[in-house]
């Protein structure tokens, strides 16, 4: 018979191997029984849609599991932020050192003042960024420029600095591949979340005029 195993491990040692069958009982419950055993159990806990299987003739998809958000960093934590601007402008982004609320400079962090507003929402999208896929980083067809940075976000946590950037690849039937660094991942993405991030300029964070 088919079915799904679940193995439950510990760093050292297998403390389980689950069998749980593709067909449910009413309402949704899952049939089970644990390896070498004939005693089959009725769930009150749906396993499998856990596991993203809604019909006996679905199949597991790795996606169910995989990390494919783009940019790991925290938006509160974000200190700096370097982009490719629209038409070559390039943006910098500085958080003014000590502000609580946060507030956001150009330039500097005693440059002219920012919409905090605006950078923040701007911040949300980068970080909320997820791609369709994850690719082999080995992969020579990608199309990266490494000598050309898109975003870089840098984040300071419990003392310490780390730097996130983002390189733009090649496009290709409504996606675009991106690779984030220092973890080396390579992602596909849709083209139209990557390019309304791409749309930027300076003007895009400027505080509203004065009256």
């Amino acid at each position: 018979d088919q079915a799904y195993e679940i193995l439950i491990a510990s760093k050292s040692s297998e403390l389980a191997r689950i069998l749980v069958s593709p067909k449910r009982s009413p309402p949704a419950n899952n049939f089970v029984r644990a390896a070498g055993s004939n005693q089959i159990l009725s769930t009150d806990t749906d396993f499998l849609s856990v596991l993203g299987l809604y019909a006996e003739s679905d199949r597991l998809d790795y996606k169910v599991f995989a990390d494919l958000r783009v940019m790991p960093a925290e938006v509160a934590k974000v200190t700096r932020i370097a982009a490719a601007g629209a038409k070559g402008a390039d943006i910098l982004l500085v958080k003014k050192e000590g502000s609580d609320p946060a507030e956001w400079r150009f330039d500097s962090d005693i440059g002219p003042a920012a919409d905090t507003e605006k950078v923040n929402a701007y911040l949300s999208d980068i970080t909320r960024l997820f791609a369709n896929d994850a690719l082999d980083p080995a992969g020579t067809d990608n199309g990266f420029d490494e000598n050309r940075v898109w975003l870089s976000l840098t984040e300071s946590k419990d003392g310490k600095s780390a730097e996130y950037r983002l390189l733009l690849g090649s496009r290709s039937a409504g996606s675009v591949r991106l690779k984030s660094l220092p973890e080396n991942r390579v992602f596909e993405a849709a083209e139209a979340g990557v390019d309304s991030l791409l749309g930027r300029d300076k003007a895009s964070f400027a505080p509203p005029a004065s009256s």
